[in-house]
């Protein structure tokens, strides 16, 4: 007897593989449905008429930026499982709305260290350059930009390449930032120590 077409084999094998495509069904709902394991935007602290978006994915801290002044931005974010590993790549568009040309941007890192640097790219020309130390990157342009900056590859362009960050020793749920600002003075110490005043001001309230 072929015990494969046999109704004893039929009727073994139809609720196994019943019960195969339910579970099959399952997982891929709850990889639907499952956390993205990506850094969350956690805080902020951003001038008036600044507007931040989070596009950040496993393995990618990225950010539109729409600047409305020249103040200091400060960002933070909690980092998942899909982080580590691995160096994060971090993009970001900066779009203009301040009404005049950027000639210099400043990102501070904090918690983390900057370990490459790759395209920055203007929408009207011009040059480019990059000073970079593990806890900065200090990007001069030449003219002024008055419209976007794309800073590693936010847009999936051929020929860009994002920046990287190190995250060697770091775990699930650290926090790092990052401060932006358009001046060459260091902003990150001051505005972490000006979001540590408006926490401990909340705790006191509550």
């Amino acid at each position: 007897m072929n015990f494969s077409s046999s109704p004893l084999a039929t009727a073994l094998v139809r609720p196994l593989r019943q019960a195969g495509l339910a579970l099959a069904a399952a997982l891929a709902l709850g990889a639907a449905t499952a956390p993205a394991q990506a850094a969350m935007l956690t805080g902020s602290q951003l001038p008036a008429g600044t507007v931040v978006t989070d596009f950040s994915a496993p393995g990618l801290l990225s950010f539109d930026l729409d600047l409305a002044s020249d103040g200091s931005v400060l960002l933070e974010f909690a980092l998942e499982a899909g982080d580590l590993g691995a160096p994060l790549s971090f993009s970001s568009v900066i779009r203009n709305f301040t009404g005049q040309g950027l000639n210099r941007l400043l990102f501070e890192f904090g918690g983390v260290t900057l370990s490459s640097v790759g395209s920055v790219a203007r929408s009207f020309g011009g040059t480019a350059s990059v000073q970079s130390g593990p806890g900065f990157a200090l990007v001069s342009l030449t003219p002024p930009e008055f419209l976007d900056i794309e800073i590693g590859n936010p847009l999936g362009r051929l020929g860009q390449v994002d920046w990287t960050l190190d995250t060697t020793g770091l775990s699930a749920g650290d926090r790092i930032r990052v401060a932006f600002s358009l001046s060459e003075p260091p902003a990150l110490a001051l505005a972490a120590s000006l979001l540590l005043a408006l926490a401990a001001l909340r705790v006191r309230r509550g």
